[in-house]
Formats: structure tokens, sequence, C-alpha cells
């Protein structure tokens, strides 16, 4: 069942059809995180919601136990006003540290304010 919602979500996101892929270099070897998605910043037409921004940032914890993303290693454009899991539908503000929980997985997209 969730991998069936995470088929579904997905199919809506055009950044996951997008080849490129930018990775982010962290200091805790548990966690990956990379950019997916357009360089451009613009509304996508068939995004998750209307206000979505094409790029998705993918960050998977592979510890058994709990990491955080520090504040700040996400970019920010002017008038992002932070990030929704498209996963779980938490929000996260700009200086929010963002838990990831054991074997977590989070599809980050921006907010505008």
């Amino acid at each position: 069942q969730a991998l069936q919602s995470m088929l579904q979500i997905r199919s809506t996101i055009p950044a996951f059809a997008v080849n490129q892929i930018q990775v982010i270099d962290l200091p805790d070897p548990s966690v990956l995180l990379y950019r997916k998605g357009e360089e451009e910043k613009k509304t996508a037409p068939h995004a998750h919601t209307p206000d979505a921004c094409p790029v998705v940032w993918v960050a998977a914890n592979f510890s058994e136990r709990p990491r955080t993303l520090p504040a700040g290693c996400l970019e920010f454009e002017p008038g992002e006003a932070g990030y929704v899991d498209l996963l779980s539908g938490e929000s996260f503000s700009r200086d929010d540290e963002i838990l990831l929980g054991p074997c977590q997985i989070r599809w980050l997209t921006m907010t505008r304010t």
C-alpha cells in the first residue's frame, strides 16, 4: 500500500521525469540528499499542488537511527517559505532542522509565501 502511494505521488511530479540530479555532500554518511528536477524554478502545470515547484529534494536515511538534515542545507529562492514532504504532508520552515526517522525517505518541495 505504501509503495503504491509513493508511485501515485511520483507520477504527478514532473521533476521525477528529469534524468539530472544534483547530489549534496553532507557530513553524515548515513544520509543521502539530492535535488531532482528542472534548474528553472517555475510553477509546473501538473505538479502535486498548484504552488508546487518542479524541483524535488530527496532525503534518505540509511541508518537504523534517526538523523537530521541541518537547517540551511536546502537552497532557497526569494518567496520560498519552506518545504512540504510529499510523502507525509509535514511542513518545514526555512530555519527548521528536518528529522529523518530510521530508514525514512522524504520528498521535499518548496512552498511559497
